[in-house]
């Protein structure tokens, strides 16, 4: 969603709507994306070490992060390319979606085994 308000920035403040990024702008809410990608791999990897008797292939869910940090660079990236930011903000909200629909169930079926 927060992808989704980066890219809307521009439409959300001509309807004066209040949203994390039309408040702090786009840099800022750049970084609390990033906080809150790196917050879920850290916190769900603590989850599974805490578990007793965790194993290393409990962890591979953690691979996710590879494609989660593409995204981020890619994210970077149209925050200075005004001509071609909304094609990289629909691309990333896609690839970010699928990634973490991913996690998620990779992190259940760790969960349940």
């Amino acid at each position: 969603m927060n992808i989704n308000n980066m890219r809307d920035l521009a439409n959300d403040k001509a309807a004066n709507k209040i949203t994390l990024v039309v408040l702090f702008g786009r840099q800022k809410a750049f970084i609390y994306h990033l906080l809150l990608i790196i917050a879920a791999m850290v916190c769900s990897g603590l989850y599974i070490y805490s578990l007793p008797g965790s194993q290393f292939w409990q962890f591979l869910f953690l691979l996710i992060a590879s494609p989660l940090i593409k995204s981020c660079t890619q994210i970077y990236i149209a925050l200075n390319d005004f001509e071609n930011e909304s094609a990289i903000f629909n691309e990333q909200l896609k690839n970010t979606a699928i990634s973490t629909f991913v996690f998620s169930l990779l992190f259940s079926i760790v969960l349940i085994t």
